[in-house]
């Protein structure tokens, strides 16, 4: 995994802690600012590996975080507070 992979995936945590509501794979494709494919494959990854939950909602996949994708999340958010 490279370096920008992994901030992708980083990005796509954090959106989705600082955006509770609805999400679906349109609109973290509009805010990561990445073509579509590769936001979804990113996705998928995350699914994989248990930080992602996706639940199908008519024709979108509504996106939430999972209790190891909340943990995740603070503990990025521990790392960039003692960066700043």
């Amino acid at each position: 995994m490279t370096i920008e992979n992994l901030m992708m995936h980083e990005k796509v945590l954090l959106f989705l802690r600082n955006n509770p509501k609805k999400n679906w794979n349109y609109i973290i494709y509009r805010n990561m600012k990445c073509c579509y494919a590769n936001t979804c494959k990113i996705l998928y990854k995350l699914k994989n590996s248990g930080y992602i939950t996706m639940e199908k909602s008519g024709r979108r996949n509504i996106i939430n975080l999972t209790e190891k994708g909340k943990t995740e999340v603070k503990r990025l958010t521990k790392v960039y507070r003692r960066i700043r």
